[in-house]
């Protein structure tokens, strides 16, 4: 589980060249809730752990080789 800034924030372009280049599947669940972002949702209620910024659940799959 980490921050969810670096799935469309432009700052982690970098990021998400090298999971696609050191995992053979990535599997991202954003589960939103970023406060600041979306000032529609208010207070913590919209986020599942009542915090204002962004959560997604990471899944990095890497393949054994030369086994």
């Amino acid at each position: 589980m980490t921050n969810n800034s670096f799935v469309e924030n432009l700052a982690f372009d970098e990021v998400r060249k090298h999971l696609e280049k050191d995992f053979d599947q990535v599997y991202v669940i954003d589960l939103g809730g970023n406060v600041r972002k979306n000032p529609k949702l208010s207070g913590t209620t919209h986020n599942v752990f009542g915090i204002q910024v962004g959560v997604s659940i990471n899944i990095f799959v890497r393949k054994r080789r030369g086994v």
